[in-house]
């Protein structure tokens, strides 16, 4: 899957027990390198996660026992101009 990964996807864990973070946040990838960089959302730690572990979904449609699966891509992430980040009368 190395071809699609990119910073800003959010994939979850596939193993009942993490042996990891339960879900991590791609920050840094170079094509073709055998690893990401990589953050738990939850605790801001960093990590690095092998790209063969990396998985968009389930090729058979049954549910993975390893690796990551993609939560969100990197479209999905990133914020929308038209979002704002509170409600108040100057802004509204």
């Amino acid at each position: 899957m190395s071809d699609v990964v990119r910073p800003g996807q959010v994939y979850r864990s596939n193993r009942p027990v993490p042996l990891g973070p339960a879900r991590v946040r791609i920050t840094a990838y170079e094509a073709r390198e055998p690893a990401a960089q990589a953050i738990d959302p939850d605790t801001g730690a960093g990590c690095v996660v092998l790209v063969e572990d990396l998985h968009a979904t389930s090729p058979t449609g049954e549910y993975r026992h390893d690796g990551y699966t993609l939560l969100q891509s990197a479209a999905d992430s990133a914020p929308s101009r038209r979002m704002r980040a509170h409600q108040c009368l100057e802004c509204a």
